[in-house]
């Protein structure tokens, strides 16, 4: 697909990567399915990202969705799939069930199925800042993504997505969805597959001793543990309260089995908090969570604080 170009990584970070293919044009999927066509892939529950993966590493194109002629099909599954969502404060927290399709929406305020330009462009910025602190202080790219171009959508494309969606909804919120425009692409690298936590299927029971058929779990963990100290020694708290409802890069959903972590939306320098204490107990309690939904076992939390103090 030809692209848009309104962002470009500086030539500086780019140059650490060779082989790309031509950058000012993306890949989509006409039908949005999971699978693998190689060298293109869609691991299931990667809705909003498409894969090509090479020699040189892989090139995720976040939001191509939008061109696929299964649009409406994505957006009738997320209606009708549920998720439960706990809500409320004090020794009786609520819960409601509520499609997917709202969550993305009144939740997480974004476009179901897509990317939000605003969105591509704040991940593409927070991503290469932290890129470039990396390289400078560890001489290496960090084992998240490094966005290589942001494509903004045609109008005409916008305009079409939101009326297919406001058909959807009462007319009271058509409004929410017109401010979400104009919706956009992220392009970015990524050193492998990014596979996540949140999609092993491997029954509970003897988790860990089954891992170590596939890969070295603890090899694993322990890069987790090292990535987010790094953050913290370079002066970003991997996981801002304030990201709670839009998702955590320390989530089981954001971890990748070759132990680094993308959708790094969460991440916010630490001079910007009044009080940093909150944000990083709020990390900790994130990280010893997806430890154990990684593991089934409970992390050690003396140990995982010394590992992380910077």
């Amino acid at each position: 697909m030809p692209g848009n170009p309104v962002w470009e990584l500086d030539s500086a970070l780019l140059e650490r990567v060779s082989g790309l293919p031509d950058l000012n044009t993306y890949p989509v999927q006409r039908e949005v399915l999971p699978g693998e066509w190689p060298p293109y892939y869609r691991p299931r529950g990667h809705w909003r990202a498409l894969y090509r993966w090479e020699s040189w590493g892989c090139l995720a194109v976040k939001g191509g969705e939008a061109h696929s002629s299964s649009f409406e099909s994505m957006l009738d599954i997320m209606q009708s799939q549920t998720m439960i969502f706990h809500y409320g404060f004090g020794e009786q927290p609520q819960s409601v069930e509520m499609p997917v399709l709202d969550r993305f929406l009144f939740l997480e305020n974004k476009f179901p199925g897509v990317v939000t330009l605003r969105e591509a462009l704040d991940e593409a910025e927070l991503a290469s800042q932290f890129q470039a602190a990396h390289l400078k202080r560890y001489g290496e790219l960090a084992r998240v993504p490094l966005p290589l171009r942001v494509h903004r959508l045609d109008n005409q494309l916008n305009q079409e997505l939101a009326e297919r969606l406001c058909r959807r909804l009462p007319e009271r919120h058509h409004a929410r969805v017109r401010a979400l425009l104009p919706l956009g692409v992220l392009v970015y690298w990524y050193p492998t597959l990014p596979e996540r936590v949140s999609h092993i299927r491997l029954p509970r029971q003897g988790r860990l001793q089954t891992l170590r058929q596939l890969l070295d779990p603890e090899a694993t963990m322990n890069s987790w543990i090292q990535l987010v100290h790094r953050c913290l020694e370079l002066g970003w708290m991997p996981c801002d309260p304030r990201s709670s409802l839009q998702g955590m890069c320390l989530e089981p959903q954001n971890l990748t089995l070759d132990g680094g972590m993308v959708d790094l939306d969460s991440l916010r320098p630490l001079r910007t908090f009044s009080d940093v204490n909150k944000a990083y107990e709020r990390t900790i309690q994130v990280l010893a969570r997806s430890l154990s939904e990684f593991s089934c076992q409970p992390p050690d939390l003396q140990q995982l604080r010394r590992q992380l103090h910077p």
